[in-house]
């Protein structure tokens, strides 16, 4: 029973790591082509995650929304390129219910009965733009089908304050009480992750939140020496471990470049908020394992936690050798950094300058056998290569 949970457990966390999953589908059926290296090694991919497609970011100016006066009061704007989660409609639905909160929802790419189910979830509080043009009055917040969806909070001098990056259960917690202090206080709180969207040559802002080793040991990064971060796993098949062969080759050639794997864990806090938002909201039956008690369910987490630690020290030990590997709580250092999905890395130079933005690494299925555009590890050479040592 415990094995048949916590394997429940592991697919629910997994859908809230990879928040860009509609994007890997996409990814796979282009690789089903006879031919899927016609492009660039990673054009493809920078096209759907760049500045132009993930949203503005914090401290931009909200662009106007037809029928929306920000000036009235707080406004939460929602944009869901597909379908809005069970999560975010309950959700979005609390925060409605606010007198000191105006709630603006846009979501396309579903049916118009699918449409017609989520406008009556949503309720009469929510200002609401479903397809056919749903995103057409949100266009210019630039939140594009890579990303999936984007929560916005805007002050009434009509400024963002905050953006968040998809809603899952995972989430829900952090993003709630993100609301509920900007709803009041006009404030974000201090635990809520501080989302940048960075680009070649921006000069990084590295996450003050914490990673910690494999030992417990806490660890900051900072600006002072090269790195390339590798937003993944430690696996020993599939497309996980082609990726990591083929950086580890890349790391034996550029010695004064730190290689950085990062990892993921639940905290004992965030799997009492999943459990608890799962009852409030009313989801305890969509996620299985929430029907029993918090206690029995922050059991299985922490028998969860321990059996990624432990599978990643035995997979570091054989195949990680001469990496830094960090395991990072919640996913909020790769969420700072918008590193949205896996396999994904970030390559910076010794100043914190971007010289390779949060990209995903696209494989092929093609033969049976997982395989890298032919052209991605020249070109992330090349790429190294100008990193010189610190």
């Amino acid at each position: 029973m415990l094995q048949k949970r916590l394997a429940a457990m592991q697919a629910a966390n997994r859908v809230s790591l990879i928040l860009v999953v509609g994007l890997l589908v996409c990814a796979q059926c282009a690789s089903c082509q006879s031919d899927p290296w016609q492009e660039d090694p990673f054009e493809w991919a920078q096209s759907e995650l760049n500045p132009t497609t993930v949203g503005l970011p914090a401290g931009s100016a909200a662009p106007a929304i037809e029928g929306v006066e920000f000036s009235d009061r707080q406004t939460v704007v929602h944009i869901a390129v597909g379908a809005v989660r069970d999560e975010a409609i309950a959700l979005l639905r609390s925060w409605a219910e606010c007198d000191d909160l105006q709630v603006v929802v846009a979501f396309a790419g579903v049916g118009l009965m699918q449409s017609a189910e989520i406008l009556s979830a949503l309720g009469e509080r929510i200002v609401a733009f479903g397809p056919p043009n749903g995103l057409r009055p949100v266009a210019d917040y630039l939140v594009g089908a890579g990303v999936n969806a984007v929560t916005f909070l805007i002050d009434e001098a009509g400024t963002i304050v905050y953006r968040f990056t998809w809603i899952s259960l995972k989430w829900a917690g952090m993003i709630d009480r993100a609301v509920a202090s900007f709803a009041s206080t006009g404030e974000i709180p201090g635990e809520a992750p501080q989302e940048a969207v960075y680009w070649f040559d921006d000069v990084l802002r590295w996450p003050e939140v914490p990673l910690t080793t494999l030992d417990g040991e806490s660890v900051t990064l900072t600006a002072g020496k090269p790195r390339l971060l590798f937003e993944g796993s430690c696996v020993e098949s599939g497309q996980m471990a082609v990726v990591r062969e083929a950086l580890d080759g890349l790391r034996t050639e550029f010695p004064h470049v730190e290689f950085v794997l990062v990892a993921h864990v639940l905290s004992d806090d965030t799997s009492i908020d999943m459990w608890t938002h799962a009852r409030a909201l009313g989801l305890a039956a969509t996620f299985a394992g929430f029907q029993g008690s918090v206690d029995a369910y922050l059991e299985e987490s922490v028998a969860y936690h321990r059996e990624i630690i432990g599978s990643l020290t035995d997979c570091a030990a054989t195949h990680l050798q001469g990496w830094r590997v960090f395991v990072d709580a919640d996913s909020r250092f790769a969420r700072e950094l918008l590193l949205l999905a896996s396999p994904m890395i970030l390559i910076v130079d010794a100043d914190g300058r971007v010289a390779f933005p949060p990209t995903i690494l696209v494989s092929s299925a093609a033969g049976g056998n997982a395989q890298l555009h032919p052209q991605a590890i020249p070109a992330l050479r090349a790429i190294l290569e100008q990193l010189t040592e610190p």
